[in-house]
């Protein structure tokens, strides 16, 4: 990782990389990590093994159940009113001890099955979390570096944010497995994930091989974003986009499914601190001439000041309690 002294001519390079990945697209697939293919490809077996638990083993580590959005969601848990969203979930993140009082209401403990049903599930996945987040502040530093920031300037606003920070791990179906199921006959349109912006910072994706699902909107074109053999996919989210003054997009997308192959995916939502707010846009006026690509995202006009001002934990708490569960 880049540290303090003058970047170096390497990271000056990638820096420029990531600048017109996060100025134009808003996606781009990310290697030379510990998350080699290998490794994927026995996460992904691990992720299969928890999803095949007796659905009744599943419902007892309930995220409802948690208070802190940790632990299994079912199928459809989080569609909104447009679509059924035929997936399932299993969140986690930072390990908090349930000895230790949450200092808000994105902290708390993770919930697991029992290491007697998934031996080795546990600290797998907690292996994953610590290694994604590495590589988010990796990435973080070279977006620092892309905005004409000392290399640290990102990073900074992320310390501590792992600790709020969230792993999903997800199986997407074909969408006539909502056919078994009283609220899927009830929702006839389906999809897998519905489309949406990400609310934080960045969000980084392990895909399985060989199955594509996630799109990315592109001139009111869906694009698919194949996986690629041992790269992690990383886009930009909502509050980079308002930390950037809007020169790094915050990509529309949407998974889908081919109608008959179940997706398996690993997803980490890191965030800034809890109490990291927005830095005043006009401080990165200033280094916009260092982008030659004007496809921007978000019009920094638009953002209010109470908006540039709010502990990023109070912003993602806000667009959390607008997510519209339906179980019905």
């Amino acid at each position: 990782m880049q540290g303090s002294g003058p970047a170096t001519p390497e990271a000056v390079q990638v820096a420029a990389q990531l600048r017109d990945a996060f100025a134009g697209v808003g996606v781009c697939y990310i290697d030379g990590h510990r998350i080699h293919a290998e490794r994927q490809s026995q996460l992904l077996q691990q992720a299969q093994g928890f999803f095949d638990l007796p659905q009744s083993t599943k419902d007892s580590i309930s995220a409802t159940a948690s208070g802190s959005l940790r632990g299994y969601i079912g199928i459809g848990a989080e569609s909104g009113s447009d679509a059924f969203e035929v997936k399932e979930a299993f969140s986690y993140g930072f390990p908090w001890s349930k000895s230790v009082a949450p200092r808000n209401n994105l902290q708390g403990p993770n919930t697991w099955p029992s290491p007697d049903q998934l031996p080795g599930f546990q600290p797998a996945m907690q292996e994953l979390f610590d290694d994604m987040v590495e590589v988010s502040l990796a990435i973080s530093g070279g977006l620092s570096l892309a905005l004409g920031q000392a290399f640290g300037f990102l990073p900074r606003l992320c310390d501590a944010g792992n600790t709020i920070s969230m792993m999903r791990l997800f199986r997407y179906f074909p969408y006539h497995r909502a056919d078994d199921l009283p609220c899927g006959l009830a929702h006839p349109d389906r999809i897998g994930s519905s489309p949406h912006t990400d609310w934080g910072f960045l969000t980084l994706i392990v895909q399985q091989p060989g199955v594509t699902g996630l799109q990315v909107n592109l001139g009111n074109s869906w694009v698919d974003v194949p996986p690629v053999e041992g790269t992690i996919v990383v886009n930009g989210g909502d509050f980079l986009s308002l930390i950037s003054g809007g020169v790094f997009r915050s990509p529309l997308h949407r998974v889908v499914s081919d109608g008959a192959t179940e997706r398996l995916s690993f997803v980490l939502f890191y965030y800034p601190n809890y109490d990291a707010k927005i830095p005043v846009l006009d401080s990165l006026r200033q280094n916009l001439s260092l982008f030659d690509n004007q496809s921007l995202g978000r019009d920094p006009e638009a953002v209010g000041p109470s908006e540039r001002l709010m502990p990023f934990g109070e912003f993602i708490s806000n667009k959390w309690s607008q997510v519209q569960r339906s179980n019905t």
